[in-house]
């Protein structure tokens, strides 16, 4: 071809050809870069999770050594000094940390900050020059030598600090964080783990920080509830869950306002019944009889008892606890470090009770009495032999107007022993016996056939007033109805049907001499005294005496309502059976029995089922109950109660979630120390 000329048809072809040729070429080279680019991209992502997995898992671990650490340090930092919880804390990272630098310079000697060479070390603060501790500024003090870790104790911890240490989102609560920042301490620590496959495109690794902050009460006599206290001095298992079939039994403690969860065990776990590493602990997720674990849990604030969401901040208090360890008979550690489901078996962590919290502040508010020295209040065990542990003396012989209450004694608080009194053994109380009608002799109105056997269809009305009721056992399979007043039973009651006591309005008052005034005390008991129910208003008191016999309700056929009554059960129990009937159970508002739901001596088996239809408030004292349990299908969310037993047997897919009204419990001394963050 000559140039300038157009190419002939051949021509063309030709090119053509070349240029497709070429193209399709090019293409397979696009495609291979392509590829090549995108199993880097997957090569990357999968290195990443795999780090991210190795990070997770460092977290968990630096977490539950901090938490150790700073439980070690609040042990000693009140009674023996900062210095002491400094070093405490220290020892257990060390002892309690594969491959830790044996040559690492402990925080406790270093300078504050490390790079501020003008502070003072912590020794030469709180040990050598002993400047004390200063609450308007917190440092900081490192460890050196001690790579691949960071270790940092924070002493004193600030508002502002507690929030920079804190993982949660919830402001400083004074109540429970405390209010002086020389209570606190906090350790972090951080891994700095190299990347197994980071460093390829170019990390230079992952770190896994952890924090915990301790508080120790400087106040020994911090007022406030503890959900669920069992008062076995020595014994095993003194706090049971279990998980039946589906590990979803046991018992969940959750807060109310802005007051925490506290499980509390008196068990010193020196019982014939406690075995080391035989499954016989203080509190157990599995009991004696295996099977699948359960869930025993303290919440914190933020926590939600209808969701099941449960956050850091409650406590699990053993007195059998050494260190906050779960060692001995106190606790298993494997039931703490399950991981699933969240937040885990039992959880928190496990701390020490210094001291058994005991039943005196229940005597204390319900019936304080003299006891002549050497002849004090014990708790006995069921455990052979028999362990008993001694009470602190009533401090209270009188009332604040001075006023006695007539007994030998020359006290007006012991409101238990004066009901006991005053109801006697038979028939009418005596003292008082023109203020009470009797059923069925005074009743005016239809009996059934069995005054004592209310079949169903049959209904029983008794009007406002005081009844005693003379049946050895009250059967109710229809309907039998209290409008208001205090009612005296000569046996027990088993519900099948019916019951209600505290149905219907009316213009009855307590005398002020009967109701508390702030922390002043009634002068006695009013026992012929009640007042009608109004929840929305805070009204309602009466009592249920059964001089012998059970309280019982059958399953879901059975009907209890109990407004603003206080139970007491001379030598009966509780058996109410689950369903999803109503069962209503309301502590009294007012009189000598205000927030007492139920007072029981018998030391047999105290039966609760779980029911969709439960409403229980108040605090129930079953102090020899062997054990107080609870079971069933369904979970119980937020029974505003506080449980106060000998022993507890929750499971068989029962959840027993509690969440106290911090304004309807009995308070407890609350000292020692416990993690906040």
């Amino acid at each position: 071809m000559v140039w300038g000329q157009l190419p002939g048809e051949r021509g063309v072809k030709k090119l053509f050809k070349a240029v497709m040729v070429r193209r399709a070429d090019g293409e397979r080279g696009a495609y291979a870069i392509l590829f090549a680019i995108l199993i880097v991209v997957l090569f990357i992502m999968v290195a990443l999770a795999v780090d991210l997995s190795d990070a997770r898992a460092r977290v968990k671990e630096n977490r539950n050594r901090v938490d150790f650490a700073g439980l070690a340090a609040g042990q000693v930092l009140l009674e023996e000094g900062p210095w002491e919880a400094c070093l405490s804390a220290w020892n257990f990272i060390k002892t309690n940390t594969p491959g830790f630098p044996t040559l690492a310079i402990s925080p406790c000697r270093s300078i504050e900050n490390t790079d501020i060479l003008t502070q003072p070390a912590f020794q030469t603060r709180y040990l050598d020059g002993d400047e004390g501790c200063d609450p308007l500024n917190g440092y900081e003090y490192y460890a050196t030598g001690d790579e691949p870790y960071e270790v940092i104790f924070t002493y004193p911890v600030t508002d502002a600090q507690l929030d920079s240490l804190s993982s949660s989102d919830r402001s400083v609560d004074p109540s429970f964080d405390g209010a002086d920042p020389c209570e606190r301490f906090g350790v972090t620590m951080v891994t700095d783990q190299g990347s197994l496959f980071g460093g390829i495109v170019g990390g230079d690794g992952i770190q896994a920080p952890a924090t915990a902050v301790i508080r120790a009460f400087q106040d020994d006599v911090i007022e406030a509830p503890v959900a669920l206290l069992l008062l076995d001095p020595v014994g095993c298992t003194a706090l049971e869950g279990n998980g039946g079939g589906s590990e979803t039994g046991g018992v969940q403690v959750y807060p109310s306002g802005d007051v925490t969860g506290t499980i509390s065990v008196d068990s010193n776990g020196t019982g014939p019944s406690c075995t080391t590493g035989g499954g016989n602990y203080t509190v157990d997720i599995r009991g004696s009889g295996g099977g699948a674990p359960g869930r025993i849990w303290s919440c914190g604030i933020g926590s939600d008892p209808v969701t099941g969401t449960c956050t850091a901040g409650g406590s699990i208090e053993l007195y059998a606890s050494t260190g906050g360890l779960c060692a001995g008979t106190a606790c298993e550690q494997a039931d703490v470090d399950l991981p699933s489901p969240p937040p885990g078996h039992l959880y928190p962590q496990p701390v020490s009770l210094r001291s058994r919290r005991t039943r005196a502040p229940v005597d204390h508010q319900f019936n304080c009495q003299p006891y002549p020295p050497g002849d004090e209040y014990y708790v006995p065990s069921a455990e052979t032999p028999a362990t008993e542990v001694p009470l602190v003396d009533c401090d209270d012989p009188e009332s604040v107007t001075g006023q006695l209450d007539g007994d030998a004694d020359g006290y007006t608080t012991d409101y238990i022993d004066e009901l006991v009194a005053y109801v006697g053994t038979s028939g009418r109380p005596a003292a008082d016996a023109v203020n009470w009608s009797q059923y069925p002799l005074d009743f005016t109105g239809t009996l059934p056939t069995d005054p004592c056997r209310v079949q169903s269809g049959d209904t029983v009305v008794l009007p406002v007033g005081n009844w005693f009721i003379n049946c050895s056992t009250l059967n109710i399979n229809g309907r039998f109805e209290v409008q208001s007043g205090n009612v005296v039973v000569q046996g027990g009651v088993s519900v099948n049907g019916q019951f209600l006591i505290n149905t219907t309005s009316h213009l009855g008052t307590l005398p002020s001499s009967c109701v508390w005034n702030g922390d002043d005390r009634p002068d006695g008991i009013c026992p012929t005294s009640f007042e009608p129910f109004d929840y929305a208003a805070g009204t309602g008191a009466s009592y249920l005496y059964l001089r012998s016999g059970n309280l019982a309700k059958g399953g879901s056929g059975g009907i209890i309502r109990l407004n603003g009554v206080m139970v007491y059960l001379h030598n009966g129990r509780i058996d109410i059976g689950g369903g999803s009937a109503e069962f209503t159970w309301i502590a009294p508002f007012h009189g000598t029995f205000e927030d007492l739901s139920l007072w029981s001596e018998s030391s047999g088996r105290h039966l609760l089922n779980g029911s969709s239809g439960q409403n229980v408030e108040g605090s129930f004292f079953a102090p020899f109950a062997n054990p107080f349990q609870y079971q069933g299908g369904g979970a119980a969310a937020q029974l505003k109660a506080q449980f106060l037993t000998y022993r507890m047997l929750a499971g068989g897919n029962g959840v027993l979630r509690m969440a106290p009204d911090p304004e309807r419990a009995v308070s407890f001394p609350m000292f020692g120390w416990r993690l906040i963050r």
